[in-house]
C-alpha cells in the first residue's frame, strides 16, 4: 500500500510540475483502492471517460488560479496547452497567448504561436 502511495505522490508531483502526459497508463486495482482510502469515501471514479472528466473539471479549477501561481514560463505555457487541448475552451486562449508572448526561445514560442491559432480554427 505505501508503495501506491509514492506512485499516486509521483504522479500529483508530475501534475503540478507540468510533466503529466494525456496517455495516462491504466490506474491499477490496487490504486483505485488507496485513492478510496484516501478520499473518506467519496464515490469512486469507474472508468477512464470518469477520470478524464475529472481531470478536465480540476484543469476549469486551475485556470482562475494560474496568474498566482510562480512557474517558469515555458512550464506555465504547458500547463495552459494542456488546459486548452483537454478543455477545448478558447476562452483560455487569450491567457496561453500573453505567456506564449513571454516565451524566449523563437521555436518554441513559434510553436506556441501556431498551437493557438489551430486552437481558435477547431
Amino acid at each position: 500500500m505505501n508503495n501506491t502511495n509514492d506512485e499516486l505522490q509521483r504522479a500529483i508531483d508530475d501534475l503540478a510540475m507540468g510533466e503529466a502526459v494525456a496517455n495516462v497508463p491504466a490506474i491499477e486495482e490496487a490504486t483505485v483502492q488507496a485513492l478510496d482510502a484516501t478520499m473518506g469515501g467519496q464515490p469512486r471514479v469507474e472508468s477512464e471517460t470518469d477520470f478524464l472528466a475529472v481531470k478536465k473539471a480540476m484543469l476549469f479549477d486551475l485556470f482562475p488560479l494560474m496568474d498566482k501561481i510562480s512557474f517558469p514560463v515555458e512550464q506555465k505555457f504547458k500547463i495552459y496547452r494542456e488546459m486548452i487541448e483537454i478543455t477545448n475552451d478558447k476562452t483560455m486562449v487569450a491567457k496561453a497567448y500573453e505567456t506564449a508572448k513571454m516565451l524566449k526561445d523563437d521555436q518554441q514560442k513559434g510553436e506556441a504561436l501556431v498551437f493557438l491559432l489551430n486552437a481558435l480554427d477547431k
